[in-house]
Order: structure tokens, then sequence, then C-alpha cells
């Protein structure tokens, strides 16, 4: 592994650790949220999924050595075209 490489991997580690620490104190602060809290955070993330459809498909793709996106596969993971 290079200095970079290595770099990198340190960066996204501390990334990911920062993420999962900010949704671990989100879920200490509020561990039951009402039914209208859990509806709009569904809601924000179809929203989320359905703005960033093409980066998460390609991101797919890239991980899976660029497969190809049958119609099919777009509807059943709520990807659609």
């Amino acid at each position: 592994m290079t200095a970079v490489q290595e770099s990198m991997s340190t960066d996204n580690a501390a990334m990911l650790r920062a993420h999962f620490d900010l949704q671990r104190e989100a879920y200490a602060a509020d561990p039951c949220p009402e039914y209208q809290q859990r509806r709009q955070d569904l809601l924000d993330l179809k929203r989320l999924v359905s703005e960033n459809r093409e980066a998460i498909m390609e991101a797919i793709s890239k991980d899976y050595g660029n497969r190809s996106r049958p119609q099919r596969t777009h509807r059943r993971q709520g990807l659609r075209p």
C-alpha cells in the first residue's frame, strides 16, 4: 500500500467513524421517534435516493464490474429509470 493509499484509507475510516458516531448520538437522543418523524425520515430517504439515482447506479456498477442495468432491476430496487 502506498502512502497515498494509506492516507486515503485512514481518511475514509475517520469519515466513517464520524458518521457512525453521529448516528449513535442521534439514536441516543431519540431512540423511539414518533410515527410522524419516522415517516418523514423515510420520505427524506426516498427523495435522496431518487435525487441520487444515477450516482448510486454508477457506484454499484463500478463496484460490481460494470454490470448492465436492466429495467426490472431498477424497479425491484426502487430505482426507477
